[in-house]
């Protein structure tokens, strides 16, 4: 592979070593660059971080962890036609995007792939988030959950819950009855989680996590707060389904509980390197790609056989 020569960027706010002439291996055709940023309401993992990179192909500055009330700004503040923008975080970062990236094409990882006007996106990556919960009820069932007690655990204030909300009410044979977490007075908030699980219809015995990326933003209270909601029924009556292995926590200090919890969703490293290379595409070919789907991955916590 050819080693490229070239400069990143020069603007203050770059990361450290950018504006400086560096030699790192690139992608082949990628022959000229922009600079790349991305933006993240989620606290990102080096790993995913890694995983973007080796997908574009060269480095990126990233801005993570921004606050939903936030991202405006910053990628109002980073709009310039000579960078890429690159957003994670679902569609409130993509609609950030759509408002404020007026001079930079950008590409996004959403839950929900957005219809209608997509101002300068040039594609991205789904997850699918909510489409699946259909298979995620069929998986649980297939581990001997009690398809009856299988609810929903969303948050109002996400982009996607009135669709996620929808399509619940249309798969067969689970509680309708859906439990809301993660919001006090249209604001995020994660402190009452196991008030919100334990207020819950008494029927719910299975939990499906929305991927809300609120809530994978605060997992930490999140599993806790479940773990303790299947501490208070008797050993082997709840289950907690995570959208995304990820709610390993690998790096946390709250762990799903050992076989009371599982996961059915999409794999978060392949998603972002995915991503990495929607955004490599952006820098050769100024037209939209569409979005690409994640591929959707399930196990148990801890890790086990898989009953497909």
């Amino acid at each position: 592979m050819a080693t490229i020569k070239m400069e990143i960027d020069t603007v203050p706010e770059a990361r450290e070593g950018v504006g400086k002439s560096i030699s790192i291996e690139r992608k082949p055709f990628i022959l000229a660059s922009r600079a790349i940023f991305l933006v993240s309401t989620i606290k990102l993992s080096r790993p995913l971080k890694d995983a973007f990179e080796s997908g574009v192909g060269q480095p990126a500055r990233i801005f993570d962890d921004i606050d939903y009330d936030d991202i405006k700004k910053k990628i109002g503040d980073l709009d310039n036609p000579n960078r890429l923008i690159v957003t994670s975080g679902g569609l409130i970062a993509f609609e950030a995007a759509k408002e404020k990236a007026t001079r930079s094409n950008f590409v996004s990882l959403v839950g929900h792939e957005p219809t209608g006007n997509i101002g300068k996106c040039l594609g991205g990556v789904t997850l699918n988030s909510f489409n699946v919960n259909n298979s995620r009820a069929d998986f649980l069932e297939s581990i001997g959950r009690n398809r009856a007690g299988i609810g929903l655990f969303c948050n109002l204030k996400s982009k996607f819950n009135p669709d996620e909300e929808a399509d619940w009410a249309t798969i067969p044979g689970v509680n309708h009855t859906i439990a809301h977490g993660g919001n006090t007075a249209n604001k995020n908030d994660s402190s009452h989680y196991l008030n919100d699980l334990t207020s819950a219809d008494a029927g719910i015995t299975t939990m499906v996590i929305s991927a809300d990326p609120f809530f994978l933003k605060t997992k930490e209270k999140l599993i806790k707060a479940a773990n303790d909601w299947v501490a208070l029924a008797a050993p082997g009556t709840r289950h907690v389904c995570y959208p995304l292995e990820d709610y390993a926590n690998a790096d946390g200090n709250n762990k799903p509980t050992p076989n009371t919890a599982s996961w059915y969703g999409p794999n978060l490293l392949d998603a972002y390197r995915d991503l990495g290379l929607s955004a490599a595409s952006a820098l050769t070919d100024p037209n939209p790609t569409g979005f690409s789907n994640a591929t959707d991955t399930w196990g148990r916590f801890p890790p086990g056989p898989s009953p497909h």
